[in-house]
C-alpha cells in the first residue's frame, strides 16, 4: 500500500518546488529604490512568473489526486494515470528539488536585492557568498534545473499531461463538451511551454546584460569576483 504514495509524495514535492522556484522572494522594486534600471522583457517579471507557475504546479497535483482516488476507489481516472513512479519522475523530482534550493538559497544571500527584473537597488552590494560563491548566475543555473524537471515529469509514462494528448488524439472516445475542456488545457499547456521557451533564452542573453551592469557599478570587485568565479551557471563547465 506505501508504494502507492510514493509518486503521489514526488507530484506534491514538485509542485511545491515549483512555487518555491517561481515565486518572487520581494515584490518588484518601486522606482525610488532603483538606483539603476536596465529592462523588462516578455514575462520575465514578477507577475508574468506568478501567474506562469500555477500550470505546472496545477499539473502535478491534480495527478496526485487522480492516483489518491483510482487507487483507493478502483474506478479508473477519467484521464489514464499510473501510480507506479518511474525513474524518469524520480529525476524529474529530484531536479526541480535541487532548483527550488539553489534558487532559495539566492533568495537568502541576495535579500531584498534580489529582483526579477534587471535592476541595482540602492545601497546594493555585490553578493559572491553561498551559491554565488560557486557560479555568477546560480538562480539561472535553478531554472535551468526547474524547466528539465519538468519536461521529465510531464514527459513519463502515464503522467497526467501526457496522457491527456493521448486521449484527446482519440476522438470517438471523447465528448464534445470534453474535447473543449481538454483542447482548452492543452492550449494553457502550450502557452506556458512557449513563455518557458521565451523566459530560458531571454534569460540565456539577460546573463551578459546583468554582467555589464555589474562591471559598470562594482568596476574592480566584479572583475576579482569573475576571475575567482569564472563559471556563469555550472562549476566547471559552463
Amino acid at each position: 500500500m506505501l508504494a502507492f504514495f510514493v509518486k503521489p509524495l514526488c507530484l506534491i514535492v514538485a509542485s511545491v518546488s515549483v512555487w518555491v522556484v517561481w515565486t518572487a522572494p520581494n515584490s518588484a522594486a518601486r522606482d525610488d529604490e532603483i538606483a539603476v534600471k536596465e529592462f523588462k522583457l516578455l514575462g520575465v517579471t514578477t507577475g508574468g512568473t506568478n501567474l506562469a507557475k500555477r500550470v505546472p504546479a496545477f499539473t502535478f497535483l491534480l495527478e496526485a489526486l487522480l492516483i489518491i482516488i483510482q487507487d483507493f476507489s478502483r474506478v479508473p481516472s477519467p484521464i489514464p494515470v499510473t501510480g507506479h513512479p518511474s525513474l524518469q519522475v524520480f529525476f524529474g523530482t529530484l531536479f526541480l528539488f535541487l532548483a527550488a534550493t539553489i534558487r532559495y538559497r539566492c533568495y537568502a544571500e541576495m535579500g531584498r536585492h534580489f529582483t526579477y527584473e534587471v535592476s541595482l537597488l540602492k545601497e546594493h552590494k555585490l553578493i559572491t557568498t553561498g551559491p554565488y560563491a560557486l557560479v555568477r548566475h546560480p538562480s539561472y543555473t535553478g531554472i535551468l534545473f526547474a524547466t528539465s524537471g519538468i519536461a521529465l515529469i510531464w514527459g513519463a509514462e502515464a503522467s497526467c499531461v501526457k496522457s491527456l494528448l493521448e486521449v484527446l488524439m482519440r476522438e470517438e472516445e471523447l465528448s464534445s463538451w470534453m474535447r473543449i475542456v481538454g483542447m482548452f488545457a492543452v492550449a494553457i499547456l502550450g502557452a506556458f511551454i512557449a513563455w518557458v521557451c521565451i523566459v530560458v533564452v531571454v534569460l540565456m542573453g539577460r546573463m551578459k546584460k546583468e554582467d555589464e551592469l555589474m562591471k559598470r557599478n562594482f568596476g574592480e570587485e566584479w572583475v576579482e569576483w569573475e576571475k575567482k568565479v569564472p563559471w556563469k551557471l555550472l562549476p566547471g563547465i559552463i
